[in-house]
């Protein structure tokens, strides 16, 4: 047997009733940058970000989409 564990759904907030009603598939919220070790995180990257596009002209973690 096979089962999945879902947090990111395709059409948000909108989930496949096909999802909800099958027993081998856990939903959960998208939660797992609420912790205070990992929001802590986030803030320094975007702060190393906000510091290499003004220091060197180029972001840490650009998106493939912006680059040019």
């Amino acid at each position: 047997m096979r089962s999945a564990g879902l947090d990111v759904y395709e059409c948000e907030p909108q989930i496949e009733p096909g999802l909800v009603s099958n027993p081998n598939v856990m939903l959960l919220p998208h939660i797992g940058t609420a912790t205070y070790e990992t929001q802590k995180e986030m803030e320094i990257l975007v702060l190393d970000n906000l510091r290499s596009a003004v220091e060197k002209g180029e972001l840490i973690t650009q998106v493939p989409e912006q680059k040019k």
